[in-house]
């Protein structure tokens, strides 16, 4: 029961934060880094998550699929954070991320250090471009004609039917 209360009142105060960083500044709406920010930083600190009962990837995803559901309410595309491939990309960039704080650690000379960080800057700088370039989810249908959409659901205009030929 008061893991339950804990995580609601965490989370409202997560989503809450995120929806008012994003009304104010509204440039990192079309900007997966303060997502990839807080999933990087949060997955350092599993400990503390586990702590209080949670599952710090899983709480994660559900604060982004939440202010992104947010974000959506006011713009008319937003990231497809419900893409297995989102996450994918998240958990490959927090594999990436904890080898660059191992060779930080490491009894290796500076030098050496920067080498090695060199591959592992360069594969996540990858990874959250592939992620940035991700195609979005659409809702500007949905605005145009009036109608609020949920978030979860794609809204773009069907292709034209292929062309019919007739032949005398």
């Amino acid at each position: 029961m008061r893991t339950d209360m804990a995580q609601g009142a965490r989370h409202k105060m997560r989503t809450d934060f995120f929806s008012a960083l994003l009304k104010a500044q509204p440039q990192f709406l079309n900007d997966c880094t303060v997502y990839v920010t807080m999933y990087l930083n949060d997955c350092q600190r599993t400990a503390f998550y586990e702590g209080i009962g949670l599952n710090t990837k899983e709480f994660d995803m559900h604060v982004i699929i939440e202010t992104n559901r947010t974000t959506a309410r006011i713009f008319p595309a937003v990231l497809d954070v419900e893409n297995p491939e989102f996450k994918r990309k998240l958990d490959r960039m927090v594999e990436i991320n904890q080898k660059l704080i191992a060779v930080g650690e490491s009894e290796d000379s500076p030098l050496v250090k920067n080498l090695k960080r060199v591959p592992l800057v360069s594969a996540l700088v990858s990874e959250l471009l592939a992620a940035y370039l991700m195609p979005p989810v659409e809702f500007w249908l949905g605005r145009l004609c009036g109608v609020r959409t949920p978030a979860c659901v794609l809204i773009t205009p069907t292709p034209p039917p292929p062309p019919f030929f007739f032949f005398l």
